[in-house]
Formats: structure tokens, sequence, C-alpha cells
């Protein structure tokens, strides 16, 4: 039973049963954080908006942006990750709204 698993902690595990003769398995343990606590900002800007969405979790993840529930390729956001000292994946993206020119 491992407790307070950290990011570190994956990896392949041994497993040695010694008794008369010798048996082993091999476990490859892996480690998810997932992405619950997502934050949003709005920020208005004279040609428009800014959205940005930041998240921490593990493994890295993809950031969609969707219009109406709808993935629209023209939205073009820009996203970065960072690593953090917890090994998690600090990721944000940007999306810059700008209003339809007339016509």
């Amino acid at each position: 039973h491992i407790t307070h698993l950290r990011i570190t902690d994956a990896g392949c595990y041994l497993c040695v049963v010694n008794y008369h003769e010798t048996d082993h398995k091999y476990i490859d343990l892996k480690i998810e954080a997932p992405y619950k606590r997502i934050n949003i900002q709005e920020r208005k800007e004279d040609n428009g908006h800014i959205l940005t969405c930041q998240a921490e979790g593990y493994p890295l993840a993809d950031v969609l942006w969707l219009y109406e529930n709808r993935i629209n390729d023209t939205i073009f956001a820009n996203t970065t990750h960072k690593l953090t000292d917890t090994g998690l994946f600090n990721i944000t993206s940007v999306l810059r709204i700008r209003p339809s020119a007339p016509g």
C-alpha cells in the first residue's frame, strides 16, 4: 500500500518472492493528477477580449476552445506549459477574440 503518491513515484516496480524457488513480476505504475480546478479569466481590451484558461495536473493535457459547443478550426490559442516543482504541468491557454469586421 503506497500512500501520498507523487509523480516521481511512477515507474517500474519489481516484486520478488523467494522461497525454495525464486519468482518475480514487474508492474509499471502510472500516476495521474486530474485537472480538477480550472481557472478562467476574461480581460477586455480596446480591440476585443482576451480569455485565459489555466490548470494544473498530470500528465500533459491538450486544451481545446469550443464556441457554442463546437470545435472551430479558425480559433487559434496560444497554449504553453511549465513543469512545477511538484512534477505537475501548469497549462495556460490564451485566446484573443477580436470583433468581426462589418460586412
